[in-house]
């Protein structure tokens, strides 16, 4: 699938619950930052997984503190790579995104796994984000 057509099937709530993994979450929020910027692109993705997490019955499962965090190390290698014009470059020059463990080193596993977390923005208890 194109990258515009994915965008387009994932807003459009077409993209079944099973292809939509870390790396998929990865790749929507590239090419949504890259085509809107931080501000509303941030909204898009936010809004847009929030609506798909409803859409198959996971409401519970949206994390706010873990899609912001997402979404901050994207656009944060993003913008220090300005050249990078694929999510395949992307991922080439980032490979550590791919780590869904990389949270846990800002935040222990306690804090992220509270429900205010899930709720809100919850700064790092570990190191914070620079």
């Amino acid at each position: 699938m194109t990258d515009p057509e994915f965008v387009e099937a994932f807003f459009a709530g077409r993209l079944p619950n099973k292809q939509f993994h870390h790396r998929d979450h990865l790749r929507l929020t590239w090419l949504v930052l890259r085509q809107y910027g931080r501000e509303r692109g941030g909204r898009m993705i936010t809004d847009g997984i929030r609506q798909f997490a409803s859409a198959h019955g996971q409401d519970s499962r949206y994390h706010e503190t873990m899609t912001q965090f997402w979404i901050w190390l994207v656009d944060h290698a993003r913008l220090a790579r300005p050249r990078v014009t694929s999510f395949e470059d992307f991922l080439a020059a980032f490979p550590l995104a791919l780590d869904k463990a990389l949270p846990f080193r800002h935040w222990t596993h306690e804090a992220m796994m509270r429900a205010a977390a899930r709720e809100a923005w919850l700064e790092p208890d570990l190191v914070p984000l620079p």
